[in-house]
C-alpha cells in the first residue's frame, strides 16, 4: 500500500467531525493535531493575568506568567536550538550545551518561535519604543554552577561602542559589546527568563529579593537589603516566564540542569 499524502491532508482538514480507525499513524497526527489546537487557545495570556503580572513587577521587581508557551512550542524551541548547535567549532560541548550568547544572531530561526503571540502581547503592554538588548540562551548541567555574588543585571549589549553621556564601563568580550546605561534606562527596561525546563527550589529557580528597586546599588546596600528584606524562590514550570525588572537584586541558582533563554 502506498501512503497517499494528499488524501491524509484532505481528511485532515475535517478536524473532529470525523473518525479514523485506521492508520494508526492518521489517528496519532489528528489526536495531536486537536491536542495542539485546544492547548493554544487555554494558553492564550489573559489579560487579568497579564495586568496582575504587570503591577507584581512594578512593585516587587519580578512577576510570573505560566503557560507563556504550549509544549508544541517548547518542543520546536528545543529541537531548533539542539539542531543548530551541532558545530562543536562554534558551540563547546561537555556532555550538555552550557551557554550561547547573543543567540538570536546565531540561531537567527529561534526569533519567530520566541516571539509568540503571547511574548508579543506581553512586551506591548509595555509600550511601544522597545528593543531587545540582549538575548542568552542556558543549558545547565549540574556541574556547570559557578559562583557570583548578589547583584543587579546593569550591563546591556551594543552594536558599537559610541562614547555618550551616562554611558559606562564598557567591555568588549570576543567582539560582544556590552556597556552599562544611565539609570533612567534600566528604569524602564525589563527581562524576560523562557523556562524550558521545570525549575524549583532543587532545579535552578532563582531567589529574587521582592523589592522594586529604582537606583544601582552599592555592594553595601546590597547586603542590607539581604539581610532585611526576606529573599524569594522563583518556581517555575516548562513554558512559562519570569518577567524581571534589569534592577532586581538575586544570586545565580543552584543548579541540578535546567534549559532558559532571557
Amino acid at each position: 500500500m502506498q501512503h497517499n499524502f494528499e488524501l491524509e491532508g484532505y481528511i485532515l482538514g475535517f478536524g473532529s467531525s470525523i473518525k479514523v480507525l485506521k492508520p494508526a499513524s492518521l489517528r496519532r497526527r489528528i489526536y495531536e493535531q486537536m491536542r495542539d489546537a485546544t492547548e493554544f487557545y487555554e494558553k492564550q495570556l489573559p489579560t487579568r493575568e497579564l495586568e496582575a503580572s504587570l503591577l507584581k513587577l512594578k512593585w516587587r521587581g519580578y512577576a510570573i506568567l505560566e503557560n507563556l508557551y504550549t509544549a508544541r512550542e517548547v518542543r520546536r524551541i528545543q529541537s531548533l536550538i539542539w539542531r543548530s548547535t551541532t558545530d562543536e567549532k562554534r558551540f563547546s560541548r561537555n556532555g550538555q550545551l552550557f551557554t550561547v550568547r547573543s543567540v538570536l544572531k546565531e540561531i537567527p530561526h529561534l526569533k519567530p518561535l520566541l516571539f509568540n503571540y503571547n511574548l508579543c502581547r506581553l512586551v506591548s503592554s509595555f509600550g511601544s519604543g522597545y528593543f531587545l538588548t540582549k538575548a542568552i540562551y542556558f543549558n545547565k548541567p549540574p556541574q556547570s554552577n559557578w559562583f557570583m555574588a548578589w547583584h543587579q543585571d546593569v550591563p546591556v549589549n551594543v552594536k558599537e561602542k559610541i562614547e555618550a553621556e551616562g554611558f559606562h564601563g564598557w567591555t568588549n568580550k570576543n567582539g560582544l559589546i556590552s556597556v552599562c546605561p544611565p539609570v533612567s534606562y534600566l528604569q524602564s527596561a525589563f527581562t524576560v527568563r523562557i523556562h524550558l525546563d521545570d525549575t524549583d527550589v532543587q532545579n535552578g529557580a532563582l531567589k529574587v529579593i521582592p523589592k522594586a528597586f529604582t537606583e544601582v546599588l552599592t555592594a553595601e546596600q546590597i547586603a542590607e537589603a539581604r539581610e532585611n528584606i526576606e529573599h524569594k524562590t522563583c518556581r517555575v514550570n516548562q513554558g512559562g516566564a519570569q518577567l524581571m525588572t534589569r534592577l532586581r537584586c538575586m544570586p545565580p541558582p543552584e543548579v541540578k540542569a535546567r534549559s532558559t533563554v532571557e
